[in-house]
């Protein structure tokens, strides 16, 4: 049984990310999303998993409006010919949890 502290809810949004401030981006789609977190698909991922794993930017661009987070790298995986990564966010934008809502089934 998976315990999870937030619903996580399925919906593809296209995210651009980078390691802290460096320039090169990179580009992914969510595969799900929640107030604590997000797990990314993507078809590139330079960065392996370390002790101390450096802190993201990540842009994730809902339809009205783009959110910026700073998130944590938890795990990364390789599929046969995609990367899947799961980020812990550090900080939640003001409205974010309002537009999430917006996509939980009810």
């Amino acid at each position: 049984m998976e315990r999870r502290k937030f619903i996580r809810v399925s919906v593809p949004l296209c995210v651009n990310f980078k390691i802290g401030d460096e320039k090169e981006e990179f580009r992914g789609v969510t595969r799900d999303i929640s107030y604590g977190g997000v797990r990314l698909v993507m078809d590139d991922f330079k960065e392996n998993l370390s002790p101390k794993p450096p802190i993201y930017s990540l842009e994730i661009l809902f339809p009205k409006q783009t959110f910026r987070f700073q998130a944590q790298l938890v795990w990364v995986k390789q599929n046969t010919d995609k990367y899947e990564a799961g980020f812990y966010f550090l900080d939640l934008p003001q409205g974010f949890k309002e537009v999430i809502c917006n996509y939980l089934p009810f």
